[in-house]
């Protein structure tokens, strides 16, 4: 009786040490081990694209950078520039060009402003200019008569 104890708690162990290998580790298999390293890395690769979509793939690096915008549209140059010209920063006409003189213009506003002159427009200059964010969707309130 005490060696089929023994035997059975022996079988027992090794079956319990054999199952926390890995698959190919218990059967001695090298495909077994090729195909679960290819699960990893494939399941690896998944992640790291499926979590930077919204970005575009730099050339020289291969990280991936954000895209950015590197200059207002044709409408909101002409924007900014109608604001510059009305408070004395831009002379000329303007053209809807995000050219140098108004990048010069708009650097020379953010410094006599108390911002630091970068001449790119920022949401603290925009304001400044009377062009801050616009409300159009907004629930106004009734006209009191």
């Amino acid at each position: 009786m005490r060696r089929v104890l023994l035997a059975a708690i022996l079988i027992a162990s090794v079956w319990g040490i054999s199952q926390t290998k890995s698959p190919a580790a218990a059967t001695g298999s090298k495909t077994a081990a090729k195909k679960t390293a290819a699960k990893k890395s494939s399941s690896s690769k998944k992640k790291s694209t499926s979590s930077s979509k919204s970005s575009s793939k730099s050339a020289s690096s291969g990280k991936r950078v954000p895209q950015r915008q590197t200059q207002p549209d044709g409408e909101r140059s002409r924007q900014i520039q109608e604001a510059l010209k009305s408070q004395g920063y831009l002379s000329g006409e303007p053209s809807g060009k995000w050219d140098a003189t108004t990048q010069a213009a708009l650097a020379k506003y953010q410094q006599d402003h108390g911002s630091k002159p970068t001449g790119k427009p920022d949401a603290h200059s925009l304001t400044g200019l009377g062009l801050g964010p616009k409300y159009d969707n907004q629930i106004q309130p009734p006209a009191k008569p």
